[in-house]
């Protein structure tokens, strides 16, 4: 979590769901700490950051948008890795790999702000092929 300094605004970085292999379950306990963290602080979320695509945990983020609200945003070059997955994974006609998914894609060296934190900056490393 970043959060302003002097103020109660906060992002938070790429956030996890927890999965049992044996059962083929989800499960919420690390997402519902940082609710209870968030709401006990009287923080404010402005944005759930996706910092790449995950091919080794469940991301949180929607869950955590549901409970606590917030933008969800990643970098813009995630379309590119959803259609490569889109095949890869073989996923439903009905998924379009424009990033729809997310409330906003990122372009490298764009500023945004959180609460009053103003020049906070998305930038695509230049050891990282796409996302």
């Amino acid at each position: 979590m970043v959060r302003e300094p002097d103020g109660l605004h906060c992002a938070i970085i790429d956030p996890v769901l927890g999965f049992d292999p044996k059962s083929d379950r989800t499960d919420a306990t690390s997402a519902d700490r940082i609710v209870d963290h968030v709401r006990k602080e009287g923080f404010e979320v402005d944005w759930l950051i996706e910092t790449h695509a995950h091919a080794d945990q469940l991301s949180g983020t929607p869950y955590l948008k549901e409970k606590l609200g917030g933008k969800i945003g990643i970098g813009e070059h995630i379309t590119d890795v959803q259609k490569i997955f889109k095949d890869v994974f073989n996923l439903e006609r009905q998924f379009h790999p424009d990033g729809n998914q997310f409330d906003h894609l990122f372009k490298d060296g764009e500023e945004f702000s959180i609460g009053a934190m103003i020049g906070c900056t998305i930038t695509r490393p230049a050891t990282s092929p796409l996302a």
